[in-house]
């Protein structure tokens, strides 16, 4: 999700807050272990509907850009969830 909040900053997309969680599914594919597929599930608090929008126009770029999906075999599935808001007190901000 750096690629994500570094492409954002750069077109000036001001964030609330952000948390991303994720998980790996490890498999044994012909008698070795390995990581399958990876699901990343960025929570995104916006400061305004135009934020918003863009968070989403970039957010369907990211995959193309990100150095790791690029790097590794395994299958990456983004589930964001972006929404306009406040921030939550203790809710990380980039």
């Amino acid at each position: 999700m750096l690629t994500f909040i570094s492409l954002a900053q750069s077109k000036g997309v001001q964030f609330v807050a952000y948390e991303s969680t994720a998980e790996g599914l490890l498999e044994n594919v012909d008698g070795k272990f390995l990581i399958s597929e990876v699901s990343v599930a960025p929570n995104v608090v916006l400061k305004s509907d135009h934020d918003l929008e863009m968070a989403r126009t970039i957010m369907a770029q990211v995959e193309k850009h990100c150095c790791i999906s690029n790097s590794i075999k395994a299958k990456v599935k983004l589930a964001p969830q972006l929404r306009v808001g406040a921030a939550i007190p203790g809710t990380p901000n980039p």
